[in-house]
């Protein structure tokens, strides 16, 4: 049986210094990253006078996490993760510079912004894990849930700025000057992160088999982490069912547009109103979901939480109007979020030592599956439209939340909520 007994209290995490640069490292990073892809698509429809544009800058966007995540992920555990996650800040702080300083040249083209989106998209690939990873040195285990929500709530906010201002800015300068106040966000971003206190050095020579080349190197510490994941195939269940949960949110932002436009006929403002919506409900979750696990257990969270966003997708696939959709899109945003408790139950119970390659691991899967997910929801919505493949993905969601019930009740992933850690 799920257990009805409410998580004890987290503690406080804030008197850490360390903690404090983490989150706001996270969240101006965040800044940055909901800036690119706004003035990207931005400039590259305005160069090519195509829409079709915007999803190239998509693709682009993608494929470096396919090609490059598990790389990313042995980078991540065998070098300084705070050093590291600095230098791929100032990376993407000196890919975008080059876009104002072709710009002025007069030399811009779209396959320059197909290049700087494909450079930055690495860049993050590679920050990701290592920003993932970095939590667990900085933060004790009993309070990791607390330290992640908090993110949560900086990054959420920070892509919210990040989207907003880049259109207000946009307005004012040009886009060229807007990716200089994108990549200034990145060195901000980078600052932050080196004033952290350095825990560790990487793992390089626990590891290193001897003078062997740096590849041969580099794929036996690949084969380590896929060794440990089938020695820890339990940690799938978080991973896929956190995966599962953001397809929610890749899901709804490609129907939205069609939902608004074509089925309830409404305004472009409209559509940034329930777009807000999902934004709002997201950062609330970060303030709700510790308050629920004073209340009841982890277990039943981790169950209730998809099981009432299924409930909403079904429900606001029948919406008609601006109010229902706003609402439902905000309970959304809220629900989907619960996806922050898989994560940290995969984090509390994965060696410090494979954090990287197990979260880049599911970062490959998780890249393939929104690529293959876009390419679906854009065959699919001539031939069924967009509440039918909204009811879709609600009984995608009801039956993983049918799973999570199954699982948590079993011994073998029930552990993952227990308060025994790896």
């Amino acid at each position: 049986m799920l257990s009805t007994n409410p998580s004890s209290p987290p503690g406080l995490i804030w008197p850490s210094r360390s903690y404090r640069l983490y989150l706001a490292a996270s969240s101006i990073s965040s800044v940055g990253n909901g800036m690119q892809f706004i003035v990207a698509s931005w400039l590259a429809t305005e160069l090519t006078g195509d829409g079709a544009a915007s999803a190239a800058v998509l693709i682009c966007s993608t494929l470096p996490g396919v090609l490059f995540a598990p790389i990313a992920g042995v980078l991540a555990d065998r070098y300084d993760r705070r050093k590291l996650a600095a230098m791929m800040d100032l990376f993407r702080a000196v890919v975008l510079l080059g876009v104002p300083l072709i710009a002025t040249l007069g030399q811009l083209q779209v396959g320059h912004l197909y290049l700087v989106s494909f450079l930055t998209a690495l860049g993050d690939t590679i920050y990701k894990p290592t920003q993932s990873a970095l939590v667990r040195e900085i933060v004790p285990s009993a309070r990791l849930l607390q330290a992640n929500t908090s993110a949560m709530i900086g990054i959420q906010l920070g892509m919210i700025v990040g989207a907003g201002s880049s259109g207000l800015l946009m307005t004012w300068l040009t886009p060229p000057a807007v990716m200089l106040l994108n990549a200034l966000s990145f060195v901000l971003s980078a600052i932050c992160t080196l004033q952290m206190l350095s825990l560790r050095s990487g793992n390089a020579k626990e590891q290193d088999q001897g003078n062997v080349p740096p590849g041969r190197q580099y794929l036996w510490e690949m084969r380590l982490g896929w060794t440990y994941l089938r020695q820890n195939s339990r940690l799938a269940f978080p991973y896929v069912m956190a995966l599962v949960l953001a397809s929610t949110a890749q899901s709804m932002n490609a129907l939205l547009v069609p939902f608004v436009h074509q089925v309830l006929r409404l305004s472009p403002g409209a559509l940034g109103l329930i777009d807000g919506a999902w934004a709002v409900g997201a950062v609330l979750a970060g303030f709700i979901l510790p308050l629920l696990l004073q209340r009841f257990s982890k277990a039943v969270v981790m169950v209730a939480a998809p099981g009432l966003l299924s409930l909403t997708l079904l429900l606001g696939s029948r919406a008609s109007g601006l109010v229902e959709a706003v609402l439902a899109w905000g309970l959304m945003g809220l629900f989907s979020r619960s996806l922050i408790l898989y994560r940290t139950a995969a984090q509390e119970h994965t060696a410090l030592e494979y954090q990287g390659r197990v979260e880049s691991t599911f970062g490959v899967l998780t890249s393939l599956t929104f690529l293959t997910l876009y390419v679906l929801l854009g065959s699919a919505q001539a031939a069924f439209g967009p509440r039918v493949l909204i009811v879709a993905q609600g009984l995608l969601i009801g039956g993983a939340a049918l799973w999570a019930w199954r699982a948590l009740r079993s011994g073998t992933y029930g552990s993952l909520v227990s308060n025994d850690r790896t």
